[in-house]
Protein backbone atom coordinates (compact mmCIF):
# COMPACT_ATOMS: atom_id res chain seq x y z
CA UNK A 1 0.00 0.00 0.00
CA UNK A 2 1.33 2.98 -1.01
CA UNK A 3 1.61 6.23 1.40
CA UNK A 4 -1.63 7.94 -0.78
CA UNK A 5 -3.90 5.05 -0.23
CA UNK A 6 -3.76 5.68 3.44
CA UNK A 7 -4.07 9.13 3.46
CA UNK A 8 -7.45 8.33 1.35
CA UNK A 9 -8.12 5.81 3.66
CA UNK A 10 -7.90 8.43 6.71
CA UNK A 11 -10.01 10.74 4.53
CA UNK A 12 -12.84 8.35 4.28
CA UNK A 13 -12.67 6.98 7.80
CA UNK A 14 -12.90 11.20 8.31
CA UNK A 15 -16.23 10.86 6.17
CA UNK A 16 -17.19 8.32 8.25
CA UNK A 17 -17.54 11.01 11.43
CA UNK A 18 -18.63 13.47 8.79
CA UNK A 19 -21.61 12.03 7.56
CA UNK A 20 -22.56 10.05 11.69
CA UNK A 21 -22.15 13.78 12.80
CA UNK A 22 -24.32 15.35 10.25
CA UNK A 23 -27.37 12.84 10.49
CA UNK A 24 -26.98 13.43 14.29
CA UNK A 25 -27.00 17.27 14.90
CA UNK A 26 -27.61 19.11 11.29
CA UNK A 27 -30.22 17.01 9.51
CA UNK A 28 -33.51 18.75 9.47
CA UNK A 29 -35.76 15.96 10.48
CA UNK A 30 -39.45 16.37 11.14
CA UNK A 31 -39.48 17.41 14.46
CA UNK A 32 -43.11 16.45 15.32
CA UNK A 33 -42.64 12.77 13.78
CA UNK A 34 -39.26 11.72 15.80
CA UNK A 35 -41.03 12.71 19.01
CA UNK A 36 -43.92 10.51 18.59
CA UNK A 37 -44.41 7.17 19.48
CA UNK A 38 -44.27 5.25 16.65
CA UNK A 39 -42.29 2.13 16.50
CA UNK A 40 -39.96 3.35 13.27
CA UNK A 41 -39.86 6.84 14.68
CA UNK A 42 -38.39 5.38 18.35
CA UNK A 43 -36.26 3.42 16.69
CA UNK A 44 -34.81 6.06 14.31
CA UNK A 45 -33.88 7.90 17.58
CA UNK A 46 -32.25 5.25 18.56
CA UNK A 47 -30.34 4.46 15.85
CA UNK A 48 -29.57 8.70 15.38
CA UNK A 49 -28.76 8.63 19.14
CA UNK A 50 -25.65 6.02 18.40
CA UNK A 51 -22.73 7.19 17.22
CA UNK A 52 -21.29 3.42 17.00
CA UNK A 53 -24.48 2.31 15.71
CA UNK A 54 -24.59 4.98 12.90
CA UNK A 55 -20.55 4.71 12.27
CA UNK A 56 -21.09 1.34 11.36
CA UNK A 57 -24.03 2.19 8.54
CA UNK A 58 -21.81 5.15 7.39
CA UNK A 59 -18.91 2.67 7.45
CA UNK A 60 -20.76 0.66 4.72
CA UNK A 61 -21.51 3.83 2.37
CA UNK A 62 -17.56 5.26 2.62
CA UNK A 63 -16.52 1.37 2.25
CA UNK A 64 -18.36 1.24 -0.76
CA UNK A 65 -17.11 4.50 -1.84
CA UNK A 66 -13.49 3.66 -0.82
CA UNK A 67 -13.77 0.46 -3.46
CA UNK A 68 -15.16 2.23 -5.61
CA UNK A 69 -12.04 4.74 -5.68
CA UNK A 70 -10.20 1.86 -5.81
CA UNK A 71 -11.50 1.23 -9.27
CA UNK A 72 -13.84 -1.61 -7.66
CA UNK A 73 -11.10 -4.49 -7.19
CA UNK A 74 -12.18 -8.23 -6.88
CA UNK A 75 -9.77 -9.16 -4.15
CA UNK A 76 -7.49 -13.03 -3.64
CA UNK A 77 -10.40 -14.81 -2.37
CA UNK A 78 -13.29 -13.50 -3.99
CA UNK A 79 -16.29 -12.63 -2.56
CA UNK A 80 -16.13 -13.86 1.12
CA UNK A 81 -12.63 -11.60 1.39
CA UNK A 82 -14.53 -8.43 0.11
CA UNK A 83 -17.22 -9.51 2.50
CA UNK A 84 -15.07 -9.40 5.30
CA UNK A 85 -13.32 -6.34 4.63
CA UNK A 86 -16.54 -4.80 3.90
CA UNK A 87 -17.52 -5.91 7.63
CA UNK A 88 -13.60 -4.76 9.22
CA UNK A 89 -14.27 -1.29 7.64
CA UNK A 90 -17.39 -0.95 9.31
CA UNK A 91 -16.71 -2.11 12.62
CA UNK A 92 -13.32 0.31 11.99
CA UNK A 93 -15.74 3.09 11.29
CA UNK A 94 -18.01 2.53 14.22
CA UNK A 95 -15.47 2.51 16.38
CA UNK A 96 -13.72 5.82 14.75
CA UNK A 97 -17.05 7.42 14.97
CA UNK A 98 -17.87 6.82 18.75
CA UNK A 99 -13.98 7.71 19.70
CA UNK A 100 -14.50 10.83 17.82
CA UNK A 101 -18.10 11.50 19.50
CA UNK A 102 -16.76 11.01 22.76
CA UNK A 103 -13.61 13.54 22.18
CA UNK A 104 -16.47 15.90 21.30
CA UNK A 105 -18.80 15.78 23.65
CA UNK A 106 -16.03 15.97 26.28
CA UNK A 107 -14.86 19.32 24.50
CA UNK A 108 -18.02 20.91 24.46
CA UNK A 109 -18.31 20.26 28.11
CA UNK A 110 -15.51 21.33 28.82
CA UNK A 111 -16.12 24.82 26.93
CA UNK A 112 -19.57 25.08 29.06
CA UNK A 113 -17.48 24.92 32.42
CA UNK A 114 -15.32 27.72 31.72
Amino acid sequence: MEASDHIITVLYMLASFGLVFGFQNKLPWPVSWLQSTHPLACLLQDWLGCAYCLGFWMGWVTGVAYWATLGFPIFKGGPVIMVLIGIAWALSSSVWCLLMDTILRRLEVEDDDE
